[in-house]
């Protein structure tokens, strides 16, 4: 992705799921703030983050994963089950009322196809569209492009890079580095046309003048 800003701006957010599987994610050391949301406290746990706050109405996450965080210092921060928003979005809504610029959420594989796909939806949110937000899994990372920057993906050719319009058309789509390129078009939600297409080289760029895209990079670089 684009340059890392300053320590304070980017925060990891991690939620739950299946347990990871494939090469852990490494991170630098500009990390501002972790937060799991719910059970994301055990996958936190698990790659030796340094967690801040564990919110959520905490009734996936094992108890002795809860007794853990607070030892090392995170503090719980409980809802009621009976809510309207889902653990990530406290999570995410969290971080970015405290100022993160760059937000990176880590786990989600696994478990209801309804939480795979709300996740993606809930990313490509209007509230997040000033921010930077990207989702790691183990076998893929998916981005969410707008009109407000140019999104560029590092991998290696022959990855497959896949763009996905959410809540309407996206117009004034130009890529470059891929194998079939667009430029200044309209992906409109009822076509397939960005699915699947691959890089050429190890850098891939996206851009686009209107709406909303989720990017999809799946190969051995993610």
């Amino acid at each position: 992705m684009e340059a890392t800003p300053g320590q304070s701006n980017r925060a990891l957010v991690v939620t739950g799921g299946d347990d990871w599987s494939g090469p852990l994610p490494r991170f630098g050391s500009a990390i501002g703030r972790v937060v799991a949301a719910d059970s994301g406290i055990e996958l936190a746990l698990e790659l030796g983050l340094p967690v801040d706050t564990v919110i959520g109405d905490l009734d996936s996450a094992a108890p002795q994963s809860l007794r853990e965080a607070e030892r090392l210092g995170a503090t719980l921060v409980r809802y009621p089950a009976d809510k309207d928003e889902t653990d990530l979005e406290l999570a995410l809504d969290l971080v970015c009322a405290d100022g993160a610029k760059d937000v990176v959420v880590v786990g989600g594989a696994g478990g209801r196809l309804s939480h795979l796909i709300g996740i993606a939806t809930l990313l490509a949110s209007p509230k997040y569209a000033d921010r930077r937000i990207s989702w790691l899994l183990p076998h893929a990372a998916v981005y969410v492009a707008t009109p407000q920057r140019v999104l560029t993906v590092d991998g290696s050719a022959g990855d497959l890079l896949s763009l996905l319009p959410v809540g309407g058309a996206a117009t004034g789509v130009t890529t470059t580095g891929v194998k079939w390129s667009l430029h200044d078009e309209t992906l409109p939600t009822t076509s397939t046309r960005g699915i699947s297409n691959e890089m050429l080289a190890d850098c891939a760029e996206i851009s686009l003048a209107a709406g909303t895209l989720l990017v999809i990079h799946e190969g051995d670089a993610t």
